[in-house]
């Protein structure tokens, strides 16, 4: 069985770390944004825009969603520590690796301390708690859109959390702020460890391309490429 919880963390970079910076080391490993994609339960990417970041081939440094999502990160990070004076917070702080398998990283929105131990922090925002297509459950219940779901159990493994909290922010409802939390599944770190490991390896350092997805994502950039995706789009809403 994959080990599913990390042999320790390791501090890679510090929060305050210039972006290019951040980008270039980034693209050395798997991340906890890449790792939905990789399994094929991301909305927005798929394995091959990961694979094509990972081997130098992609020049990508965010978009719309990305930018205004990182403006009001601060600010909703913020609104999490109001809620959670019970908690010692610390904000950013930085990029980790798991010091067996250096490949296997994160970079953090927010780390706390509190009654159950380590606890990993995800912020968001997103268009609306309603979206058909995110599924958002209910606030207070562990109920998140699975590609965010992958992102806090992958960081919890390296980071030896035992729970995760996002805060999200509804961008059509910016009065309702909400929460969710959950525990940290070793069983489902299990099956993304092996998966991220198999791309890892047998694509990623064996420069071999993945198929395409057909994702919008994609798809944009192949026919700015000349290239037609191989597969039909989907849209997924369990782990494959």
């Amino acid at each position: 069985m994959t080990t599913a919880i990390t042999a320790g963390p390791v501090l890679v970079l510090p929060g305050d770390t210039p972006r290019d910076v951040w980008l270039a080391e980034r693209r050395k490993g798997v991340g906890a944004s890449d790792v939905a994609a990789i399994v094929g339960v991301s909305l927005y990417q798929g394995p091959l825009r990961v694979w094509l970041d990972k081997t130098g081939q992609l020049n990508w440094d965010g978009n719309a969603a990305t930018k205004w999502g990182s403006r009001f990160e601060d600010d909703v990070l913020d609104e999490f520590i109001d809620h959670h004076p019970e908690l010692v917070i610390a904000r950013s702080p930085g990029m980790y690796a798991d010091a067996a398998e250096p490949w296997r990283r994160v970079s953090l929105d927010g780390l706390a301390t509190g009654d159950d131990g380590l606890e990993v922090i995800e912020i968001k925002t997103g268009q609306s708690r309603h979206s058909t297509e995110e599924q958002w459950g209910e606030p207070g219940t562990d109920q998140i859109p699975l590609m965010y779901l992958c992102q806090v159990t992958w960081a919890c493994a390296i980071m030896g959390a035992r729970r995760w909290r996002v805060g999200f922010l509804p961008l059509d409802d910016l009065e309702n702020y909400c929460e969710y939390t959950g525990m940290f599944s070793a069983e489902l770190a299990a099956r993304l460890h092996a998966r991220t490991a198999a791309f890892w390896t047998g694509n990623v350092l064996a420069g071999i391309e993945p198929s395409a997805d057909g994702l919008p994502d994609t798809t944009q950039w192949l026919e700015g490429h000349h290239r037609v995706p191989r597969t039909d789009k989907g849209t997924p809403r369990e782990l494959p």
